[in-house]
This record gives structure tokens, C-alpha cells and sequence, in this order.
């Protein structure tokens, strides 16, 4: 890629990777942790594009994506597993509720948007990158009998 490439690139993420903090953050509304996922993935793929599989090879290693993804799935599930030991109820909220429009104002929906978050990103990171490994053609040979 080119330097202007690069320089753009370098100006973008920074802006992305804060999107992608207030979407888990603001996670109950609007929002939440599916965008910020996706955003995860964009901003590999945009590394990925200006500079190169390099940059990002130790992170994109399949056994650390999957253990990544795990984690976040295993949050998930203990975050409303504790609803059911501590409240009674699974996926019931179990952390106190702060005031309106702050941080901690979401209860167990912060936690679980963050979880997704982590869920999403790396399953997208997952698939995306599985298939740009693909090497099977899928268009039809026209000299042959398929």
C-alpha cells in the first residue's frame, strides 16, 4: 500500500477503536455488543490491508482466536448463570443499577454487551480469515467437465 494508504489508516483506527469502545460501552442503548464486534474485525481487516498479514499474524493464529472466542462465550454464560445462584432467575440482574445515562447504568446488560463483543469479534475474525484461506475455486471450469 501506499504511504497516503497508510497515513489514512493510522488517522482511521484510532477513531474505530473508540466507536467500538462506546458501543460496548453505551452496550444497552444504542448499540451493543454485536456492532462493536464487527468493528473488531474491521479494524484487523483495515490493518491487515495497509500493512500486511505481518502485523497481525500473531493475533489471527487460530488456537488464539478460538481460545478468545471461548472466553467470551464462557462469560456470556456465567454472567447469567450467577443471575440464577445469586437472584433466583436465570439472566436476572444481579449487579446494582446506577443512576440514568452513566457508565454502569446497564447492570448485567454492560457485562453481557462486553462478552459479545469479544463473542462476535472473534467469530468474524474467525470466519473472515478462514475464508481468505480458502484456495477452492468456486466458478465453473469451462474446458473441463464440471
Amino acid at each position: 500500500m501506499t504511504v497516503l494508504t497508510r497515513s489514512a489508516v493510522r488517522v482511521v483506527l484510532p477513531v474505530l477503536l473508540v466507536a467500538g469502545v462506546y458501543l460496548v460501552a453505551q452496550g444497552y442503548s444504542p448499540g451493543g455488543g454485536f456492532p462493536a464486534g464487527a468493528v473488531m474485525l474491521g479494524v484487523i481487516l483495515l490493518v491487515h490491508t495497509a500493512f500486511g498479514y505481518s502485523r497481525i499474524a500473531r493475533i489471527v493464529r487460530p488456537k488464539v482466536m478460538e481460545s478468545i472466542e471461548l472466553g467470551g462465550a464462557l462469560a456470556i454464560i456465567l454472567a447469567l448463570a450467577l443471575g440464577w445462584l445469586l437472584v433466583g432467575s436465570f439472566a436476572a440482574n444481579w449487579l446494582p443499577l446506577a443512576p440514568e445515562q452513566t457508565l454502569r447504568s446497564g447492570g448485567l446488560l454492560q457485562v453481557f454487551s462486553l462478552a459479545e463483543s469479544v463473542e462476535v469479534g472473534s467469530g468474524l475474525i474467525i470466519t473472515v480469515f478462514a475464508l481468505m484461506g480458502l484456495r477452492h475455486d468456486w466458478a465453473r471450469d469451462p474446458e473441463g467437465s464440471g
